[in-house]
């Protein structure tokens, strides 16, 4: 049985070089213009997953790469509607912005979709999966756990669990 590790090593190996040649006509944050509209950033990336009006006046867009890649962007636009800063927000710097009480709601306007849902009936909680990498490169999971009522409990990290389950179908 192949597990998703070696499916994954097999494919970046044979993939670098697909990769960059894509990399060049896909749509992707980084490659935004600092200045563009919220129209033109949408134009190119399509719709937010999620669009929070902050304090200061300005816009964060957030687009979840999830479930396949290990990414969250915020773009933010500045109080005057052009695009301003990017950020990778699946980062551990960004995980203590999750306090208990939040609700699921809250959760999804910060980092859009999850990579998957695990539900745990006999505690009557439930766990949003979002993959990323660490500082180190290192395939991660951040998980935010909810009570039935759908409010977070807490928050923690593992190594990615996808990396060593069987791949479907191989």
């Amino acid at each position: 049985m192949i597990t998703r590790r070696r499916f994954l090593e097999a494919a970046l190996v044979m993939s670098a070089t697909a990769i960059a040649g894509l990399i060049s006509g896909c749509a992707h944050p980084q490659l935004i213009d600092y200045g563009s509209s919220e129209a033109q950033i949408m134009k190119k990336l399509g719709n937010p997953h999620a669009r929070v009006e902050m304090p200061n006046g300005w816009v964060r867009l957030t687009y979840s790469w999830q479930p396949v890649g290990q990414a969250v962007w915020w773009l933010f636009l500045d109080s005057s509607g052009h695009y301003a800063k990017l950020e990778q927000a699946l980062t551990e710097k960004n995980f203590p912005l999750v306090k208990p009480g939040m609700t699921q709601q809250a959760i999804l306007e910060l980092f859009g979709p999850c990579a998957e849902i695990y539900r745990f009936a006999a505690l009557k909680q439930t766990s949003f999966m979002y993959r990323y990498e660490d500082d180190m490169k290192t395939a991660m999971a951040f998980w935010v756990d909810f009570d039935a009522s759908g409010h977070v409990i807490s928050w923690s990290t593992s190594t990615d669990p996808w990396l060593d389950k069987p791949f479907p179908g191989i």
